[in-house]
């Protein structure tokens, strides 16, 4: 990658298309410029974490997240994104942060009961065993999105899998 441009709204854009091409680390190399010139950018510190995940930084994933949620610590997107991290990550750094997870994805629920929020809720009771629980949260969020009814169909689909086992 040749030298980023010191426009942030082209290094925001070029981040966009690395990020849909997968080119994650480019992306990350871009929003760190971008964050270089508009360091209060929250967009740009979302997107940053979120592409570590991505790029399998978890742990740095991690860290932009909390920081995120020191400014913010009711923003129900990073509280959301940061339960989906330790809930779903292969770094072992984060593995057995599974409460953790639960606690930040009942807070999001609770400031913003999405679709979302709730689907990563249920994934998280999925996981620590709760199906009855995760069984109720994946209702909620079929009854409030029709866009993604499918998604929403096949989760529910295992959960009721491993009710019956």
């Amino acid at each position: 990658m040749r030298q980023a441009p010191k426009n942030p709204w082209i290094l925001v854009k070029l981040a966009q298309v690395y990020e849909v091409q997968k080119k994650h680390k480019n992306a990350i190399a871009l929003l760190i410029n971008h964050l270089e010139l508009r360091p209060h950018s929250i967009w740009a510190q979302i997107r940053l974490a979120l592409n570590y995940d991505l790029a399998q930084e978890g742990e740095l994933s991690e860290q932009t997240y909390l920081r995120i949620l020191k400014e913010r610590p009711e923003d129900h997107l990073v509280l959301n994104n940061l339960a989906w991290l330790y809930a779903t990550s292969k770094d072992k750094a984060l593995a057995g942060k599974l409460d953790l997870a639960l606690k930040y994805s009942l807070k999001a629920v609770q400031i913003s009961p999405t679709s979302a929020n709730l689907d990563t809720l249920a994934e998280i009771y999925f996981l620590k065993g709760e199906y009855n629980r995760a069984l109720k949260a994946i209702e909620r969020a079929l009854d409030q999105d029709q866009s993604s009814l499918d998604y929403f169909k096949k989760q529910k689909k295992k959960i009721l899998k491993a009710l019956q086992e």
